[in-house]
């Protein structure tokens, strides 16, 4: 979980749960939830001990790849800076099982 921490930002703690693979953030009710707006918003001085909580929670085989990624906050919702987790939060691009596309090279 080594990232290197902006200082003027918060964070959420995120990983994707072990048995689902869902996306899942550490809440302010102290558990995981898949729901970004139930996310326990992290500062700058809090950072080494939720890194601990993702740690002990891969240990206890809740989740796997926890990390702290920064985040902004209006008083609508909570937005993930990077790209990255901004596609995690909404999910699959595609749906599951959708048929795939072939070409007949024959024809």
């Amino acid at each position: 979980m080594a990232k290197k921490i902006k200082s003027d930002l918060s964070y959420i703690l995120t990983a994707n749960e072990l048995t689902t693979g869902d996306v899942v953030f550490w809440s302010r009710e102290n558990s995981w939830t898949d729901t970004l707006a139930k996310a326990s918003l992290i500062s700058n001085d809090e950072t080494e001990a939720f890194a601990e909580i993702g740690t002990s929670s891969e240990r206890a085989n809740e989740v796997v790849g926890a990390y702290l990624t920064p985040v902004q906050q209006n008083a609508a919702a909570i937005t993930p800076v990077e790209l990255r987790e901004r596609r995690r939060v909404k999910g699959p691009s595609i749906a599951y099982g959708a048929p795939s596309f072939s070409h007949d090279l024959a024809a």
